[in-house]
């Protein structure tokens, strides 16, 4: 059935308006505004992250993301997954334009002090 192509369903139509770019709703027909699904992002210091994963080191020596999460949860008030943990780090080593694994070493041997 070569040339013959699926008919795909319409997805959400896009509606510009003062108060910015939205959505209609292809379930109750509400316009909603983007950006606005899901969780809140919050932030979570990179200092602090780190003293998280100092405190949560494993025998040998890698960190703890779980143990961190829960770290954070307690100081920050909010629910802090693992895979947030390691994505701050991820997201700031290439800020820095080094690998995790190098920003990871850096800070876990500095003590805190992640110049």
């Amino acid at each position: 059935m070569a040339g013959k192509t699926k008919n795909k369903a319409p997805g959400p139509a896009r509606v510009s308006d003062s108060s910015g770019t939205s959505v209609i709703c292809p379930s109750c027909g509400n316009k909603v505004p983007l950006g606005v699904l899901g969780r809140k992002r919050f932030n979570i210091n990179f200092k602090n992250v780190c003293k998280a994963l100092q405190g949560c080191l494993r025998k040998d020596g890698r960190p703890n993301y779980s143990a961190a999460a829960k770290w954070l949860e307690l100081e920050a008030g909010k629910e802090v997954s693992p895979a947030f943990v390691w994505m701050r780090v991820s997201r700031e080593a290439e800020a820095r334009g080094v690998s995790r694994e190098e920003l990871l070493r850096k800070v876990l041997k500095a003590g805190g002090r992640n110049d």
